[in-house]
């Protein structure tokens, strides 16, 4: 199976210059959001029988015709979007962004737009009912045509169902998926949790909600905001404090559209009569004491805390991880010693799977780092430096002076050189993850190998364990971690953290922090326990 630019080619279609013409053109319909020219394409090689679309093929035009419903299509995007869009996708038909409060006057006409770094066009309202109508044909002849749907077609033909303002049809697309054995993805689930919350469909959200859970699939910030939107609305008490549970658990800091819904909450007068959710009685100090400790500190879960009303501010934080407007310390939130074993683990294993050199790897994790990591910790603490191979012999290591320093180390057992054709990445973060080290890097860890890793352990890892450096006239600088954890935070007397993404670029100083205090913090932590 060859490609023209993207599309795949059948072996008749090499010998076929119309069909490879038809399908660069298709491929250039996708490029540009362009869903007349699409459409034109498939009748005319319907009407002509010119050729049989596959897949693929199929699955180009649902998804030109889904987003299109949906009111926008982005044009050469990367996963850089404008929180103002609507249903915004990306060209690997994902869902990268919705915002509700846009406006909604429209065109008269297609009209494309260009939106910081992402080009887009805007769809009129007779091109979004042409674009569900035409791509329910589309799929229902793709059915009569015994072309199998995959989790891209069932993606698209829910996105179309919500376009028609039907979530049921959409959720019972994602429930065909399951039950026929194609695992439905987050993308999936979006459209169907979407329209149940748009819709104020209280209990429908939620199935979808709880059929993800039993998928193990998590849902993201933006669906867990629409989830917070919608159990605000209903004053749902029990299900808010739930969620900002979970919004801890997925994200470092939130987004500003996200702040403003928690804050929305605090201000509610349901959050004002809110109290103990998860317990019929008032639990003692030592009992959310205890929790928070069971935890690992920074939350306790036992339900809201105080009574009165909320107080909201912004604010920020000391180096010291103070709160600058309620005096609330704040905590430091590492893995514990279950959570560091699995990632280890989930390390070794990516590692094995990825690793040129897996024999090598396996070497350094039994001999190198039980052994000499271990033997050294225990008498001088000496540092472990993983370089890779070249950088202990070429460019610039190979002068004299360099050549001293790199068989100092290598004396001192202090040096791994990974060897040819072995990520040295793999190397350092096993080792200290491992053995619950610092790491001396200003290396960011963003690439693709360390978004494999996720979100349950490596981001809450990395903020406590990751020493940057720099050098000036006075030597080498250390920047060793903040004393405090930059994750929501509910503490022992009933007050809430949250941290705001995009507000502390420069400095984790300047960091703009949500406080919520409640009137009666105090008075009812006295009433309660006593001074």
């Amino acid at each position: 199976m060859e490609e023209a630019n993207g599309f795949r080619l059948s072996k008749r279609a090499k010998k076929n210059p119309e069909e490879i013409n038809h399908i660069l053109k298709l491929n250039q319909c996708s490029k540009h959001g362009d869903l007349h020219g699409a459409l034109k394409i498939y009748d005319t090689v319907k009407k002509g029988k010119l050729f049989s679309f596959k897949l693929h093929h199929y699955n180009i035009l649902l998804y030109i015709c889904s987003t299109a419903a949906s009111g926008i299509i982005s044009k050469k995007c990367k996963g850089k979007v404008d929180k103002q869009l609507v249903s915004v996708v990306d060209d690997t038909n994902k869902c990268v962004g919705r915002e509700s409060k846009v406006s909604r006057e429209e065109p008269s006409h297609c009209e494309p737009m260009k939106t910081g770094d992402v080009d887009v066009v805007y769809f009129s309202t007779e091109d979004r009912e042409l674009a569900v109508k035409r791509g329910t044909e589309i799929y229902e002849e793709m059915i009569q045509a015994n072309v199998s749907p995959n989790e891209a077609t069932f993606t698209a033909v829910a996105r179309l169902a919500v376009a028609k303002g039907d979530g049921d049809l959409a959720f019972e697309t994602v429930q065909k998926m399951a039950a026929a054995g194609i695992p439905p993805k987050l993308r999936s689930y979006g459209p169907p949790l979407l329209c149940f919350c748009e819709h104020k469909q209280v209990e429908k959200a939620f199935e979808v909600d709880y059929h993800m859970a039993a998928a193990g699939i998590s849902p993201d910030e933006n669906l867990l905001d629409a989830l917070l939107k919608l159990s605000l609305s209903a004053g749902l008490e029990s299900k808010v404090y739930n969620l900002l549970h979970r919004l801890r658990k997925t994200v470092r800091d939130v987004a500003p559209t996200t702040s403003m819904t928690i804050e929305k909450w605090f201000n509610s007068k349901a959050a004002e009569s809110a109290t103990f959710n998860e317990c019929k009685c008032v639990p003692s100090k030592e009992d959310i004491k205890e929790a928070a400790e069971s935890k690992g500190g920074g939350w306790h879960g036992l339900g809201w805390l105080g009574k009165g009303k909320w107080i909201t501010r912004k604010a920020n934080v000391t180096k010291a991880g103070v709160c600058e407007s309620c005096g609330e310390a704040l905590c430091a939130i590492d893995l514990d010693s279950e959570e560091t074993e699995k990632f280890a683990k989930s390390v070794a294993e990516l590692a094995m799977q990825r690793e040129n050199n897996a024999n090598e790897f396996v070497k350094f994790q039994v001999a190198t780092v039980v052994g000499a990591i271990k033997e050294r910790s225990l008498v001088k603490k000496s540092p472990l430096i993983v370089l890779h191979c070249r950088r202990t012999s070429d460019g610039a290591s190979s002068s004299p002076l360099s050549q001293n320093i790199i068989n100092e180390w290598i004396n001192e057992n202090a040096l791994y050189a990974t060897p040819h054709g072995s990520n040295d990445d793999w190397y350092w973060l096993y080792a200290a993850v491992k053995f619950k080290c610092l790491l001396v890097t200003n290396d960011e860890m963003r690439d693709h190998l360390f978004e494999l890793l996720g979100n349950n352990f490596f981001p809450k890892w990395k903020e406590r364990h990751q020493v940057h450096f720099s050098f000036s006239d006075n030597g080498l600088d250390l920047l060793m971690p903040l004393p405090y954890s930059t994750v929501i935070q509910e503490s022992q007397s009933g007050k809430w953290h949250i941290p705001v993404s995009g507000t502390g670029i420069n400095a984790e100083s300047s960091r703009e922090w949500l406080c919520v205090t409640r009137t009666e913090n105090n008075q009812w932590l006295i009433s309660a326990f006593g001074k």
